[in-house]
């Protein structure tokens, strides 16, 4: 009795559908007109590999019923790694910062208008270098850009602005958006180098929502050839607690105060933020908005 031929090749012959990533088709009959090995139903009654999708999903490049990244989803059901996670946002709080700022500026113009009342021709300057601020399209580098001005902001306008005086404002912003901060000064011959920040900080403590006066911090950053002072003022809005994080320095003829407004003050305690840094970016900052003028 003749032995019959051996069974064909199992793996596809060419001819019988797409490469590797592709979908694949079953072959002809075998030689005896039975199915097959590969055309026949697969395990548990469920067609085979290369028929119709079997229990654990479709053929490659097709979708199946488990997710394709770590974002999916089971049909029905939550995702399985959970959603990528939030953006740290300050929302509005952005219009906080303005409103603090608002607070600082009538500190100061009050004490600018005491000070002329007291001191009628004669300057607030201690006689040291004058310096002027300025409002440049970048700063620190060229590391951020100014997005908004607003130095002729109405919110802003005082009485005690004396007809030589000139605010300077806006908002500095990196190309992320990450970082965002609050730029704050005034050109004013009652502006002197010991008080004038002082007196800035004073209008931001006075606001601050806390029962004890948060503690103020001279730094000298490395490099700097003068000192900042920094304080971090809790505030409230909307039954939330944030952070406002500040820097100020003052020169004969100019001061100014830098808000941190970006992510890094989002979510943390007064003390746990990085004053530090504020004051090495402020210093940064410092060295591109004021120049020299006596």
């Amino acid at each position: 009795m003749s032995t019959p031929p051996p069974p064909p090749s199992q793996q596809p012959q060419p001819g019988y559908g797409q490469g590797p990533f592709g979908s694949q088709q079953a072959p002809p009959p075998g030689p005896y007109a039975q199915p097959g090995p590969y055309a026949g139903p697969g395990p548990y009654g469920q067609p085979g590999p290369y028929g119709q999708p079997g229990p654990y999903g479709g053929p490659q490049g097709q979708p199946g019923p488990y997710p394709s990244g770590p974002y999916g989803q089971y049909p029905g059901g939550p995702p399985y790694w959970g959603p990528p996670p939030p953006r740290k946002s300050r929302g509005g709080w952005k219009y906080v910062v303005i409103a603090l700022a608002v607070i600082i500026l009538l500190s100061v113009f009050s004490a600018l208008q005491e000070m002329r009342k007291s001191r009628t021709g004669s300057s607030g300057a201690s006689g040291g270098t004058t310096y002027e601020l300025s409002l440049p399209k970048r700063v620190d580098g060229g590391r951020l850009a100014l997005s908004e001005d607003l130095s002729h902001d109405p919110r802003f306008a005082n009485s005690g602005l004396g007809p030589d005086d000139e605010i300077r404002a806006g908002w500095y912003e990196s190309e992320s958006g990450d970082e965002r901060y609050l730029f704050l000064g005034y050109n004013s011959d009652r502006a002197d180098a010991d008080t004038s920040a002082d007196k800035i900080l004073d209008g931001a403590v006075d606001a601050s929502d806390t029962s004890s006066p948060p503690r103020r911090r001279t730094i000298t950053p490395p490099g700097a050839k003068s000192p900042i002072t920094c304080v971090v003022v809790p505030q409230k809005k909307g039954g939330r607690s944030y952070v406002a994080p500040m820097c100020a320095w003052s020169d004969d003829g100019s001061a100014a105060t830098v808000s941190d407004d970006g992510r890094t003050a989002a979510g943390v305690t007064p003390d746990s933020y990085d004053l530090e840094t504020l004051a090495a970016r402020a210093d940064r900052i410092r060295q591109d908005v004021r120049r020299r003028v006596g």
